[in-house]
Parts: structure tokens; sequence; C-alpha cells
């Protein structure tokens, strides 16, 4: 059985969804039903809800992905805005300042200018919640957050070697 397989047990005809780059490449290795790829832009109709996929690629990893529920004003944010530790499941308070070192420390934002990019799509949506996947959900204004990022750059930071695999060398001694 693969990972997949449980939450989509209950539900037949189900299918995972992902971003077309890892609909193809990332999740097949987790289910045994083809994924089906959200088009950037397209919308999942879920009986009450509608969820509109927003291609974000780089914005962590290659196949980056958030999605938006308009009738609930909350982004679901992937790894961006994460912040480390235990945290309680929601809150109003003004996490920026540990997004953006979370973010720096992680390495996980290669590229500042395609998360700005991201950025710029997501500050017109009308969103109070954004519903992060390590940490706390965030609500109030997400504004504060999209700032932080542009104001602190995060990406572009990392040491290329790291991603050439070119790991620094031990201490002597």
């Amino acid at each position: 059985m693969r990972i997949a397989e449980p939450v989509l047990g209950d539900s037949p005809p189900g299918r995972a969804r992902r971003s077309p780059i890892g609909s193809r490449v990332t999740l097949p290795d987790f289910s045994q039903r083809s994924p089906r790829a959200l088009a950037d832009g397209e919308c999942l109709h879920l009986g009450h809800k509608t969820l509109t996929a927003i291609a974000a690629p780089w914005v962590h990893l290659w196949d980056s992905m958030l999605v938006y529920d308009e009738i609930d004003r909350t982004l679901f944010t992937s790894d961006l805005f994460l912040q480390p530790g235990d945290r309680e499941p929601m809150t109003n308070e003004d996490r920026s300042g540990e997004v953006v070192e979370a973010a720096r420390l992680s390495g996980a934002f290669p590229s500042q200018r395609l998360l700005e990019r991201t950025l710029d799509r997501i500050a017109p949506l009308d969103v109070d919640t954004l519903a992060c996947h390590h940490g706390s959900v965030l609500r109030g204004d997400p504004h504060r957050y999209y700032r932080a990022l542009r104001e602190n750059p995060i990406g572009d930071v990392v040491d290329p070697a790291v991603y050439n695999r070119q790991l620094p060398r031990p201490p002597a001694g």
C-alpha cells in the first residue's frame, strides 16, 4: 500500500491532485492510482467548496503549488510561511520575523525572484487565513508576511555548492 491510499480508500473514484510536475514525477511513487494534475488557475469543485490551484515553481520545491479557497478566504501555503517547533493550531500573532528566520535557516527557498513572482500573484487575493504545512495557521493580514519576505530576501542566499552536491569539507583535526 502506498502513502496516498489510506486517504483515497474511502473514495473509490478519488485521485490525488498535484501540480503538473508533481503529478508526473513525484506523486506516482506514493499512489497506486494515477494522480491528476491541476493546471495553474484551475478550479477543483468539491461540492460546496471550490479550490483554485496556484503554481508556485521553486517556492520551496520545483513542483510547489498553493491552493486558494475564495469562500473561506484561506490560502493553503505549502511550506511558504513555515514556523519551526510545536505550535498552537492557530494564531493572530505576527510571526513574520520567525517566518523569515526559518526560511533562511532551512535554505528551502532557492529563488527570491520566483518567490516574489508568487507573492505578486497572491497579494491581490482576498485572504485572511494562511494555512501552513509547518507551524500555526496564521490569521489576520497576510500582507505583513508578504512584505517580510520581500524586505528580507531569503532566496538566492543559500550556498550554491549545496545544490551542486559539493558539501563543505569538515575541519581538519
